[in-house]
């Protein structure tokens, strides 16, 4: 008899109606906006979301996709992510030492010119350690565990790459039964 001891997944999504140019101008607008101010911190890259009309819809979107998996999570973090030709962004994660419990981040493409680097999933199965591609494209929602260690290789494009990003954890009480087994959600697909 076979057992699976994890299973780790993630989703892809092709947003429509989203107006990219308005979101990429938005966001180049408020780059200084930084979430970070040091130049060596791997969110030196992010800076604030603008409130618009055309933001607010995008993140509609993507809330209606995070509550596909499990209508208990709740929007824990947002912020836009600009790559210059040249740079990739370091390997992180987005989990437990930010926001303590189970959660789902995500990433959606507003810009991606060709070259400008791959999303990779990085895993340490037994001795082994499991690189995955995710080719970016724009209007694509990528949504994958917090906890997965993932990076971007090296924008060797022209153009900016500009992503939107976030986090969406569930409560803790509710992560405390899913880890214990009293209550099953879709989010194990996620977490293994």
């Amino acid at each position: 008899m076979d057992h699976t001891l994890a299973s780790i997944g993630y989703q892809t999504h092709e947003l429509a109606g989203i107006k990219n140019e308005r979101i990429i101008e938005q966001v180049l607008q408020a780059r200084e906006n930084r979430v970070a101010q040091d130049p060596r911190h791997t969110e030196y890259e992010d800076s604030e979301l603008p409130q618009t009309p055309e933001a607010i819809a995008l993140v509609g979107q993507i809330d209606a996709a995070i509550r596909g998996v499990d209508a208990r999570l709740e929007r824990a973090g947002l912020w836009a992510h600009i790559l210059s030709p040249g740079e990739s962004t370091m390997y992180h994660t987005h989990g437990v030492a930010n926001y303590p419990g189970i959660g789902l981040s995500w990433v959606y493409y507003a810009s991606h010119p060709p070259g400008s680097g791959d999303l990779v999933f990085i895993c340490q199965v037994n001795e082994r350690r499991v690189y995955h591609r995710v080719e970016p494209r724009v209007g694509r929602l990528v949504i994958f565990s917090a906890a997965m260690p993932h990076m971007t290789t090296k924008h060797v494009g022209e153009g900016l790459r500009i992503s939107i990003s976030g986090n969406h954890y569930l409560p803790r009480d509710v992560g405390d039964e899913i880890q214990s087994g009293k209550d099953s959600s879709r989010i194990s697909f996620f977490t293994g």
